[in-house]
């Protein structure tokens, strides 16, 4: 479109004013203007996505580290995105270039003063002290909203503000150039910004030192920014209006369609990003290198859309699109041949394959410079719609992650909605090819969702499914070269439409299926802040039983025959370390705390007099394993005291520490690192020396529960026993039985001898002492180097 009105432009005679300079003389003198237009929109593009990481950070341990305190954050970012962009569009259409100057100056100048300020009062300008951490009643959402808006909302206000209004300014400086490769260099400097952080940032700078540099480097941004704003009128507004903004007026508006369909792709794009972090954080821990991963492949569909449109094809990315949805099915139908690398290949494909479709069909309908601020603003709005459906909306309505394939398919839909508007597209054209690829794809979903009908197989399934795949290929064969020679005889156009929608409507076939597979295994379930937990039920060899379930990660089972019901088993069986410390305790009655509640299996080592004091965020868990409706009885049954805290673990014992109200533990569990989310927080060395201020003497034991597929987390625990004096001992124990899972268990005390227990001798062997280990703290902690 910006081609097409050049080309008018060039039709249309200009007379020159004898007063300017030439053109190519003011095209040398904006060149140092338009390279620093390009500097500052780089660098507060770096500035805006590396302060989302470290705020990230800075309060991920304060609300329980669970996702959805992330996804929280990029909801506020995503609104208060919009809301510059809002700002952009308002001064860009309403005021003339030096109020633009004083107006925006201004905002400027008191954000810094309030850096200033705020640098007083707190450890750094942008991070709030401990007094504004929550109470375990208070809104999660609420509160880190708040915090937000305090803590960096007026800077990131002002950073979200600078790519559309500069090339605002550079599109009125320079008329008829496109100023759309600068929003690709925008997208550089947020990849860049986020590349930089897991790293080089957070690997070598403490929290609070990155707090301050990014302050001082957000003051140099905003005197450059100061500096290249337009005092006085552009070259542009000097002259008389010109056929081309006549054109840019009448000819080239978008219509109301047009930027509904912009907000509707953008949506799709940001619902997909962030249902994707979703998952990803959830199966492995919330950290920075994680949610970079996503974002990375986000802002990369930017770049190749907006600086190199002609790899956007769309027959390429379309076809990728409908193979990695139907792989995605096909992977969550069987979920048993899910690993981590797996799970990251599949569901950041199929994320890169949605924003490139949704990017790629916004770019290809961009409309003119003139109106670039109104459609920068519609892609914002859509940004926010995702992110409200996706971090509010969907938990209150969902019982499972349903945002994650309905993202899918709205972003199929609207594909085929923006081909059918372009008259030139593969919409109405035939394409005898797509009968095969749609029968080979049926042919690898079918096979997938055959178990999850119920239809009872004669044949072996690896036999089976070759039998299936060879009747299939024939008929694809035979469609084929019917629908081939058939071609120029019948309708165009109509069996690629047919096929199309029937692709559409066979992926959401089979996101059914997954749903209602999860849904009929479930005795109940429960989606809330901290995640999504399911009540199942299953047999073994000792009997049935319910399970609790995150995801992919199990909680504990008990069996529901009455006789079985009260013995510890999973990770607490009779082969675990848990079980050999708690039943040989020299020390009756015995006081143990507990991180993490699970389905309050530990509760079966109690005996009359003993204390059992369990600490849990979630309050769902919380229901399903206490009161008289509770599915799990454990609780109930123990014959000791048993007490339950609602709120973070470590926010509770530093309240009860303040308070003069120490546990005096002889046992202390850390049961919270067994899958999902790792909360990184109460595994510093600020938080062990915590746990040490509530233990009964030196006798006591902290056992600390490292059980888990995707991390080894004994480093960690080997550089908090050296810094704190902590004699350790690991018992590992790789075998199942009717009782057991495999377990791995570390135990730490301050006097080696209370780890002498003959049985964890016989199977424990001790922590190598490495001083190479960087110890966890508060300010200090790196996952990416213990990925198994």
């Amino acid at each position: 479109m910006a081609d097409q009105s050049q080309a008018v432009l060039l039709d249309v005679p200009r007379q020159e004013d004898p007063s300017r300079p030439p053109a190519a003389s003011q095209l040398r003198a904006a060149l140092p203007y338009n390279k620093r237009i390009g500097v500052t929109i780089f660098a507060g593009a770096f500035l805006l996505f590396q302060v989302q990481l470290l705020i990230g950070k800075y309060i991920l341990p304060w609300f329980g580290g669970t996702p959805s305190v992330w996804t929280a954050c990029l909801l506020f970012f995503q609104v208060l995105l919009l809301g510059g962009y809002a700002y952009s569009h308002f001064v860009a259409m309403r005021l003339p270039p030096r109020k633009q100057s004083f107006l925006h100056s201004g905002f400027l100048i008191l954000s810094v003063l309030l850096l200033i300020l705020l640098s007083f009062y707190w450890t750094s300008p942008i991070t709030p002290g401990s007094a504004w951490k929550p109470q375990a009643d208070s809104n999660p959402t609420l509160l880190i909203f708040r915090f937000l808006f305090v803590g960096i909302g007026l800077p990131f206000f002002l950073l979200s503000t600078t790519g559309p209004l500069l090339q605002h300014w550079f599109s009125q400086n320079n008329p008829g150039a496109s100023p759309y490769r600068l929003y690709s260099l925008s997208n550089l400097g947020s990849l860049l910004g986020l590349l930089s952080y897991p790293f080089l940032v957070e690997p070598n700078l403490s929290l609070h030192t990155q707090a301050w540099f990014w302050s001082l480097a957000y003051m140099l941004f905003a005197v450059l920014c100061t500096a290249i704003a337009p005092w006085r009128s552009f070259v542009a507004h000097s002259s008389q209006i010109t056929p081309l903004q006549l054109l840019h007026d009448h000819s080239f508006r978008p219509t109301g369609s047009q930027q509904l369909l912009w907000v509707a792709l953008a949506a799709c794009g940001s619902a997909i990003l962030l249902a994707v972090t979703n998952i990803i954080c959830q199966e492995v821990a919330v950290s920075p290198f994680l949610w970079v991963l996503p974002l990375c492949l986000y802002l990369v569909s930017f770049i190749l859309c907006f600086e190199y449109p002609r790899i956007y094809r769309r027959g390429l990315f379309h076809f990728f699109f409908a193979v990695m949805a139907g792989v995605t099915c096909v992977f969550l139908l069987n979920s048993a041949i899910s690993t981590l690398a797996s799970e990251l290949a599949v569901f950041l494909a199929v994320m890169f394959a949605c924003c490139m479709v949704a990017h790629g069909e916004i770019v290809s309908t961009k409309p003119d410079p003139h109106h670039l601020t109104r459609f920068y603003l519609c892609i914002s709005l859509g940004g926010a719609i995702g992110g409200l459906f996706v971090s509010v909306l969907a938990p209150l309505i969902f019982p499972s992650l349903w945002e994650f394939p309905l993202s899918i398919l709205a972003t199929g839909a609207l594909l085929l909605l923006a081909v059918q508007r372009d008259p030139h597209s593969w919409w109405y054209r035939s394409l005898s090819w797509m009968p095969l690829a749609f029968l080979a794809g049926v042919s690898l979903l079918v096979p997938a969702a055959v178990p999850v009908l119920g239809v009872k197989i004669l044949l072996p399934p690896l036999m089976w499914y070759r039998v299936f795949a060879v009747l299939l290929t024939v008929a694809a064969v035979i469609v084929y070269c019917i629908t081939r020679r058939r071609a120029d005889q019948s309708p165009k156009h109509i069996l690629t439409r047919a096929i199309s929608l029937a692709t559409l409507c066979v992926i959401a076939l089979g996101f059914l299926l997954e749903a209602r597979e999860k849904l009929a295994d479930s005795v109940a379930r429960s989606r809330n802040f901290y995640g999504v937990l399911a009540v199942l039920r299953d047999s073994g060899p000792a009997g049935n039983y319910l399970f609790l379930r995150d995801r992919m990660t199990n909680h504990g089972l008990q069996y529901t025959n009455p006789a079985l019901a009260h013995e510890p088993t999973g990770y607490y069986g009779i082969n675990s370390g848990i079980n050999m410390v708690l039943r040989n305790h020299p020390s009756r009655p015995v006081r143990v705390g507990v991180v993490g509640l699970g389905i309050g299996t530990l509760a079966a080592f109690s005996r009359s007099g003993d204390v059992f004091r369990f600490y849990e965020i979630n309050p769902s868990v919380i229901r399903f394993a206490q009161g008289k409706t509770a599915y799990f009885t454990y609780l109930r049954d123990s014959q000791g005291k048993v007490e339950v805290v609602l709120g973070d673990a470590r926010l509770s014992l530093e309240q009860e520490a303040a308070r003069g109200r120490l546990q005096q533990f002889d046992v202390l569990v850390l049961d919270a690192f067994s899958g999902d989310a790792i909360p990184v927080h109460l595994l510093t060395r600020e938080a062990f020396s915590l746990y040490r201020q509530h233990l009964r003497s030196p006798d006591a034991i902290i056992a600390v529960h490292i059980t888990n597929r995707d991390l080894d987390l004994s480093p960690v625990l080997s550089g908090i026993a050296r810094d704190l004096h902590f004699s350790s001992i690991r018992v590992y124990r790789p075998w199942l039985d009717s009782f057991s899972s495999k377990t791995d268990w570390i135990f730490l005390s301050q006097n080696p001898a209370s780890l002498r227990i003959p049985e964890i001798l016989a199977t424990g062997r001790s922590l190598p002492a490495s001083g190479e280990t960087p110890t966890w703290t508060d300010d200090y902690s790196n996952l990416l180097e213990f990925l198994k």
